[in-house]
């Protein structure tokens, strides 16, 4: 009975596989965030799935950051850390590995973080570009909504990211840096990644496919660009190590330095033109460096490319 159970998850198609993920995080994130929204209205009695819903987006409501915060966590625990752990168990079972939870290379760790951090000036100059933006004549309204709908993400962003204390910005690095790097990575880079890789016998179509994905699934559309080549360069550095732990660290790394950046600046110990740095033409310079250590990174770790764990997905 096992053995007929495994050869026929062995033959689910690539497709079937993705439509059993995305299936299972979809359910499991609409689980969880129910769950969320049950423990906030224990917590503080707000009834979140009605009138009190606009209070997520209400800069002067006092436990606004607390409720994000508890949303953020329920919905990357169910969306992507659970659904991705029970699907990387199950398929482990029967001897179909996306990933391992081994001690990935210490020197591959150490690049993938390091060209993370070196590409924030060039991701910089994307996010720059990609929000001047506009669309063709006679998409005005679209562009309008899309526009608001990125106002609305930034105004709930910097509701939970704007804090005066150092117990806040190590809470904002747990639940805003750590947590969406883990599950993030194990489902788009773990899985949906090795699965387009699967489907199309094409690692970098694979890479692409996952990081377009990846993008589109955050739903905003003036961060499409910069958050899509950040995809395709976590897929190299998954690709390239063979640790899942390398694009979780570099995910992590680059949420982190956000965050503190934005500590920092909106105590007044930086200077707010810090968190736009490289979106302007004479940051040409810093762009170019960006670039040479990022490509020298990714050209050191192609170079000693590590094996490819799934070769029998």
């Amino acid at each position: 009975m096992v053995e007929m159970e495994d050869t026929q998850i062995k033959q689910v198609s690539p497709f079937g596989q993705l439509a059993f993920i995305m299936l299972l995080s979809m359910f499991s994130g609409m689980v969880f965030s129910f769950l969320g929204a049950e423990l906030i209205k224990i917590l503080f009695g707000i009834q979140l799935f009605g009138e009190d819903m606009s209070l997520l987006q209400n800069p002067n409501f006092e436990h606004i950051r607390s409720l994000n915060l508890i949303l953020i966590f329920c919905q990357h625990l169910g969306a992507f850390i659970l659904p991705a752990v029970i699907f990387w168990q199950r398929m482990s079972r029967r001897n179909i590995h996306y990933f391992t939870f081994s001690k990935p290379n210490t020197t591959m760790l150490w690049l993938g973080v390091g060209a993370m951090v070196a590409a924030i000036p060039t991701i910089g100059m994307l996010a720059g570009w990609n929000e001047s933006f506009t669309l063709p004549a006679g998409m005005e309204e679209l562009e309008k909504s899309l526009r608001s709908l990125e106002n609305a993400a930034t105004q709930v962003t910097e509701t939970v990211l704007f804090t005066n204390s150092i117990g806040g910005l190590l809470v904002n690095i747990l639940f805003i840096a750590l947590i969406p790097a883990l599950g993030e990575e194990l489902l788009f880079r773990g899985i949906i990644q090795q699965i387009f890789g699967k489907w199309s016998q094409n690692p970098h179509l694979g890479i692409w496919l996952a990081a377009a994905l990846f993008s589109a699934l955050h739903m905003q559309f003036y961060g499409f660009v910069p958050r899509f080549l950040l995809g395709g360069m976590l897929g190299y550095l998954f690709w390239f190590s063979g640790s899942i732990w390398v694009p979780i660290a570099a995910h992590f790394a680059n949420n982190a330095i956000a965050i503190i950046l934005t500590y920092f600046i909106h105590n007044e110990v930086f200077s707010e033109s810090l968190a736009s740095y490289g979106s302007n033409t004479e940051d040409w310079l810093g762009v170019l460096i960006s670039l040479i250590l990022v490509a020298s990174c990714l050209f050191y770790m192609a170079k000693n490319k590590m094996k490819q764990i799934p070769e029998n997905i």
